[in-house]
């Protein structure tokens, strides 16, 4: 009878809780240039971007199949006690169709051996470092902006709930 009544008090937590994800405001903080969006301790800050056809040249060229979007980004660590690793795949940019994409691999990979990382290591307690990502947004792809995210789906879920919407919109 405990089982039950304890999975009847999950469930409707449950159903509240996407009941409120699913009536949030599509976007709670729009930011910029300068401003930082976060997930509990980690915080992104978009210091600028910009797009280009390609990277590199002659054979070691990479085309975009679109357009490359460049981002440079300030990362965070606003924890006092533990570490973190910034991983490429936390941080996507969002169109104006909803679309989400992620960083370009070949791109990325491109640009890290002719660019120092600044963030290839863990980021200590209090600890920050700057990085470019590169993405490979369709031409058709306006109103590009910058949002956080570290797992999947469930996960996006309670964060949102948790510190609503955030995006920082690219100039």
């Amino acid at each position: 009878m405990r089982i039950a009544m304890l999975m009847i008090v999950l469930l409707a937590l449950g159903a509240v809780a996407l009941f409120q994800y699913r009536s949030m405001p599509s976007v709670a903080f729009t930011g910029g240039v300068g401003d930082e969006i976060h997930i509990d301790d980690f915080g992104a800050t978009l210091l600028g971007s910009h797009r280009q056809a390609g990277l590199g040249e002659g054979p070691s060229r990479v085309g975009a199949k679109g357009v490359f979007v460049l981002v440079d980004v300030r990362i965070s660590n606003h924890a006092k006690r533990v570490n973190f690793e910034f991983k490429d795949s936390y941080l996507r940019l969002v169109d104006s169709q909803g679309r989400e994409h992620e960083v370009a691999p070949e791109a990325q990979k491109y640009l890290r051996t002719s660019h120092a990382d600044g963030c290839g290591s863990a980021l200590p307690p209090g600890g920050m470092c700057t990085t470019q990502l590169v993405y490979d947004v369709p031409l058709d792809a306006t109103e590009l902006s910058l949002r956080l995210r570290f797992a999947g789906q469930v996960f996006d879920m309670l964060d949102t709930i948790l510190f609503g919407k955030q995006r920082l919109k690219l100039p």
